[in-house]
């Protein structure tokens, strides 16, 4: 997967993920992302898709700015469900195990 992001003229920003799936199909969504909390959590953001009921509550936890960054996500799914994720970002298409260990 792809992710490019880039400034909107409202303070947000904007995110494009592109893709090949597991199937070898091709997907890609876009979206904008938004800081909740920017002087109490300035890592919080909330990010949103066409089709998404609500926008997915997303937390920054690690950023070195030059090799990768690590994000973390929890929500609501239902009445009795949460859905939990985690990524870690990188500039590179590979990354070494050593950039996402250390």
């Amino acid at each position: 997967m792809r992710a490019q992001y880039g400034a909107n003229s409202d303070g947000s920003v904007s995110v494009y993920n592109s893709g090949a799936l597991p199937n070898r199909t091709f997907t890609e969504a876009c979206g904008r992302a938004w800081q909740t909390n920017a002087t109490g959590e300035p890592g919080s953001l909330a990010v949103q898709f066409p089709g998404s009921p609500a926008p997915g509550d997303y937390r920054v936890l690690e950023v070195d700015y030059d090799e990768l960054v690590v994000v973390y996500s929890c929500g609501q799914v239902g009445p009795f469900g949460i859905a939990e994720g985690g990524w870690v970002m990188t500039r590179r298409a590979y990354a070494f195990p050593w950039t996402v260990i250390s």
